[in-house]
């Protein structure tokens, strides 16, 4: 695999997973097939996006938007993305309440009946409630129970409180000493905890201020998202139409083609070795000739002779051609001192 085309699969899925990020953190489930619900609520209590849904304590579904509603600015419109494999009662109820002490929030849908082909569809727009801090943590059908089990055990604490004081083995400055001290221990785990709060306020803020940046960078680069999944989706488009079939009998075709002309090289260099060997141990013509120390010099001398030839006849060209119209004598030829054909004369003897 090249380097251009891993380079492309990383971005690609670079590119996805920004995508499924940002879908994810606006609270919609692009793993699973879901349906969309409405519900219109007076007050949401600050239920923030991405929070669950719930059917029986179990996650169905999450908070996928929330906007003002257009007929009526008092009211808020939730947007709840549920797992399509859920069927819901079309007089079903969407209870906001709280699943823990530090204010978080959840959507529990209550159904009312059971049904099997006349359920909410995806757009329907379901009623809503909301439910305090204790209805949230107490069931309603146990709440009065509570109440019962706990004026019985408050009970039974004041009546020992009661004779506690009565009795005359323990005196009252011992039973107000001790409330003192769990007045103190009360009053220092207060202390600790607003030291605490204070101390971790500022983090809180920063946390709270990075995540709406996070949140309206997000928004801002809404179409620039957008852009990227149309890209990604033509992407896959035109991979999906791609013939890989073709594509591989077009590839197999260039490899045989390749593999041919491999061969014809190797054997072609095979036979160039061979020619090579023979020129070198001095067999055919061409290896006479490189061999062959005498058809060197020879040749050499001849060159040298042709050469000087030449250069004398530049420089004498009567000596070879000496016409006389009118019938002269010629003159005899002088040889020059400085004939270099001294020199080749003298290198030959040598």
């Amino acid at each position: 695999m090249s380097r251009e085309i891993k380079i492309g699969l990383l971005t690609i899925i670079a590119l996805i997973g920004a995508v499924w990020g940002y879908k994810f953190l606006k609270g919609q489930n692009l793993l699973s097939r879901s349906n969309v619900f409405y519900v219109v609520y007076k007050d949401v209590d600050n239920l923030p996006v991405s929070s669950p849904v719930l059917v029986n304590g179990l996650q169905v579904g999450v908070v996928q938007d929330l906007h003002l509603y257009e007929k009526d600015p008092d009211k808020v419109v939730v947007v709840l993305d549920v797992d399509r494999s859920i069927r819901v009662p079309r007089d079903s109820r969407a209870i906001i309440q709280t699943t823990s002490f530090l204010g978080n929030k959840a959507i529990n849908l209550a159904f009312g009946t059971l049904c099997s082909d006349n359920c909410a569809v995806s757009g329907d727009t379901l009623s809503g409630e909301y439910a305090g801090l204790l209805e949230s943590m107490v069931p309603r059908e146990t709440l009065e129970s509570y109440f019962i089990l706990i004026r019985e055990n408050i009970g039974g604490v004041v009546d020992s409180i009661v004779t506690r004081l009565e009795n005359e083995d323990l005196g009252q400055g011992q039973v107000i000493d001790d409330v003192r001290a769990i007045i103190h221990n009360m009053k220092e785990l207060t202390g600790n905890l607003n030291q605490l709060i204070h101390s971790s306020s500022r983090s809180l803020v920063n946390i709270s201020k990075n995540l709406d940046s996070l949140t309206y960078g997000l928004k801002d680069n809404t179409d620039d998202i957008n852009r990227m999944v149309n890209n990604l989706t033509e992407i896959s488009e035109q991979l999906a139409s791609i013939n890989y079939e073709e594509l591989s009998d077009k590839a197999a075709s260039s490899i045989d083609t390749l593999n041919a002309t491999l061969n014809n090289l190797s054997h072609t260099s095979s036979e160039l070795d061979k020619l090579m060997t023979k020129i070198n141990s001095g067999e055919g013509t061409i290896g006479k000739m490189m061999n062959d120390e005498a058809l060197y010099e020879n040749l050499e001398m001849t060159t040298k002779n042709l050469e000087l030839l030449l250069q004398d006849f530049r420089l004498n060209p009567k000596r070879y051609v000496n016409v006389s119209v009118f019938g002269k004598r010629q003159r005899a030829y002088e040889v020059p001192e400085d004939d270099p054909a001294f020199e080749q004369d003298s290198t030959q003897k040598d």
